[in-house]
């Protein structure tokens, strides 16, 4: 599988639960080039970069990073799913309390995953 294939299939599928209401989204006003969002309990980072310049929020990025559980994503300018993705970025609220809520649902998920192996293993 292409790795496009990859990042596009992720990008429709982050859509298709955000418009179900089953992903939340933030960003917080002190690092506007990260966006977070949660869905199915797993967290998601995104960066937007401009290439090696420091991050401007008034230029148009360059390319979005992704990253959940240590698997990278990555999506570059008129490739799938760039489009889509950044209007997913640009639509979260700058909130702390939202960015709050995600990092705990997160975190807690996890600590639940965790302890349902623990449990299965007796």
């Amino acid at each position: 599988m292409d790795y496009r294939d990859r990042e596009q299939r992720l990008v429709t599928l982050l859509s298709t639960l955000t418009a179900a209401g089953k992903a939340r989204w933030a960003r917080r006003s002190i690092e506007p080039e990260f966006a977070y969002c949660i869905a199915g309990g797993d967290l998601f980072l995104f960066e937007l970069s401009q290439g090696d310049q420091p991050y401007a929020p008034s230029e148009p990025p360059a390319g979005i990073t992704g990253d959940c559980g240590g698997i990278k994503f990555l999506w570059l300018e008129g490739l799938p799913g760039w489009d889509e993705l950044l209007t997913l970025i640009h639509a979260a609220p700058f909130r702390e309390g939202a960015y709050t809520e995600i990092y705990q649902q997160a975190s807690e998920a996890l600590i639940t995953r965790l302890e349902s192996v623990v449990d299965a293993n007796g």
